[in-house]
């Protein structure tokens, strides 16, 4: 983690064009068991837009792994993080219409758009907010409607812990919220139903338990997850999945040096 990137410069030579050099990429052809029409995932599109990400994410890196002291980092790091954010819109504002939001559907498509573009004007990020958080939830209960959860993908499972915090955040501030307030919660999409929010809970806590089968993390953020959840919850939650608890010598294995 935070390791500085072998590549220190981008490849000379830029990607050809997929809509002009289509052969250069090559097709990827999925066959579902409801048809027996092959279906391209549009591959070029998507490994392009793979690579272009991957060399904005690579400068960025290149430029925190730096050997600066405390005070220069704090001096050069709000034009760094200017400059990568203006990269990233650049990015999402030039993806191709089968990458934009209204057409993906693929795993792999659906991972861009996982991380929205950040927002400068502060103001604009407070009212903003709420509506990436409506595409991020929307973009993995997709997911979960045409390809489940089941596959190992670590990323998937990075985005089924931000999903499953961002649940219970907002049911801790239903909870405590007083009536009197008003009915605002600047992270969160939707109305003041608790009911809505544990349904999105219990999505992504579904998510982790079968990332959890072939991967540790999940499985450790699903007890975390679990652990502040009412009893009720709990239970209901646990009437669908199962949890395997960790033993006392389980935990103690672990903790020994490899």
């Amino acid at each position: 983690f935070q390791t500085a990137p072998l590549l220190r410069t981008p490849p000379q030579s830029p990607l050809p064009d997929p809509d002009l050099n289509p052969d250069w990429y090559g097709e990827i052809w999925l066959k579902y068991p409801s048809t027996s029409m092959l279906v391209p995932m549009q591959y070029r599109y998507t490994f392009k837009a793979r690579v272009e990400f991957s060399l904005v994410l690579n400068a960025a890196m290149l430029q925190t792994s730096t050997n600066e002291s405390d005070n220069q980092a704090v001096r050069s790091g709000t034009g760094r993080i200017v400059e990568t954010v203006e990269k990233l819109e650049a990015w999402y504002r030039t993806l191709p219409g089968p990458l934009l939001p209204s057409h993906i559907v693929f795993p792999s498509q659906l991972k861009l758009h996982g991380s929205p573009p950040l927002l400068l004007n502060q103001d604009e990020l407070q009212t903003s907010l709420a509506k990436y958080r409506a595409y991020f939830e929307t973009i993995l209960r997709v997911h979960y409607l045409r390809h489940s959860f089941e596959y190992g993908n670590m990323m998937l499972a990075q985005f089924l812990a931000m999903l499953a915090l961002l649940a219970l955040t907002k049911l801790d501030f239903l909870t405590a919220r007083d009536s009197s307030e008003p009915e605002v919660y600047s992270m969160d999409v939707g109305d003041t139903d608790p009911r809505a929010a544990k349904a999105t809970l219990f999505i992504a806590q579904k998510g982790l338990s079968d990332q959890g089968r072939g991967y540790y993390l999940p499985k450790r953020l699903l007890e975390e997850a679990l652990s502040r959840m009412t009893p009720s919850d709990s239970n209901v939650l646990q009437s669908f999945i199962t949890i395997q608890q960790e033993g006392p010598e389980v935990t103690e294995e672990r903790k020994l040096p490899a």
